[in-house]
């Protein structure tokens, strides 16, 4: 049996349906820690003048740093809802599948939900029956599988957590994606375990954008819903599924992934431009080109001390 596992999103990416329509089970990790400002509360869009935007759902904040993900309660409901709402439907105000898409969804804007768990699977099942996904989707709460060893950490008790949950589903193939998974993912326990370990073989699918016409892949996938309509959709997500990779071959195809990262300098930069990133995501574009030169600025002033330290023998 072909199984996959994923923590819950709130309407995920396109990406993350391809992965459940090309298995028999699908696993919620539930059970496990609460990442805040994650896609696990929030996704992007496109708003009506083509610029990014974040739609966040709000939750309680005492103590969900240290909550998993079943226990986190929404905060102020009726608020966000009404914020999301109403982003959508002036985003989509002009598109002709506005009322069939929003038909779908709409429940989700009105339900009074205690638990952020349930708004997440409610817009996952939502997308899947827009999609016409029939696959069954199971909680890791739920599952009874073998417990990692509390020895093990990082890396270690990681990999053999989602090898564990993939013995509890009784699954003899795995898809994984190629983010971080890659790098905790101990390809030879999954041998050992007669559990083949295939990578996610998907690209988004391209399509006109309803606000945009510099295509932006990988948002959440309402944005091809409203663009396209749901039967388009449909058709465009299954014509573009495609076979797995086997682990191996994947490694072949990639072999710098096998080597560690070199060592990073200079990391008091990279804030700098995340910095800047996330502010352009809600602000003008004249003041995005102000804080990316300053960032640049910076950028070379500390580059070219540390140029200079080197050639002088102060770097350690």
């Amino acid at each position: 049996m072909t199984c996959a596992i994923h923590q819950p999103q709130y309407y995920p990416w396109l990406g993350y349906f391809d992965k459940i329509a090309k298995v028999k089970s699908y696993l919620i990790m539930d059970d496990v820690q609460f990442v805040p400002r994650s896609l696990e509360c929030r996704n992007n869009f496109i708003d009506a003048k083509g610029l990014p935007r974040i739609l966040t759902v709000s939750v309680e904040k005492k103590d969900v740093r240290e909550k998993k993900i079943r226990d986190v309660k929404v905060f102020d409901c009726a608020k966000w809802q009404k914020q999301h709402l109403g982003f959508l439907e002036t985003a989509f105000r002009y598109s002709k599948y506005r009322g069939e898409v929003m038909d779908a969804i709409h429940p989700i804007f009105e339900k009074d939900y205690v638990f952020l768990q349930d708004v997440l699977m409610d817009t996952i099942f939502a997308i899947m029956r827009m999609l016409d996904i029939n696959v069954p989707v199971s909680l890791q709460s739920e599952l009874d599988y073998p417990k990692t060893d509390p020895a093990l950490d990082g890396h270690a008790r990681r990999g053999q957590d989602v090898l564990n949950l993939c013995l509890g589903m009784g699954a003899s193939r795995y898809i994984t994606g190629t983010g971080g998974s890659l790098q905790f993912l101990n390809p030879q326990s999954f041998k050992n375990a007669h559990i083949e370990l295939l990578i996610q073989n998907y690209t988004c699918p391209r399509y006109a954008q309803a606000h945009t016409e510099a295509f932006i892949p990988n948002i959440s996938a309402l944005d091809a819903f409203f663009s396209c309509g749901i039967e388009n959709t449909k058709r465009l997500f299954h014509e573009n599924i495609a076979p797995d990779f086997p682990y191996d071959e994947y490694m072949r195809m990639h072999p710098l992934l096998k080597q560690p990262p070199p060592p990073r300098k200079l990391n008091r930069i990279h804030p700098l431009y995340g910095m800047a990133r996330r502010v352009c995501l809600n602000t003008s574009p004249q003041k995005c080109h102000i804080l990316f030169l300053r960032s640049r600025i910076h950028f070379l002033f500390f580059y070219s001390v540390s140029r200079s330290a080197g050639a002088m023998g102060w770097q350690s």
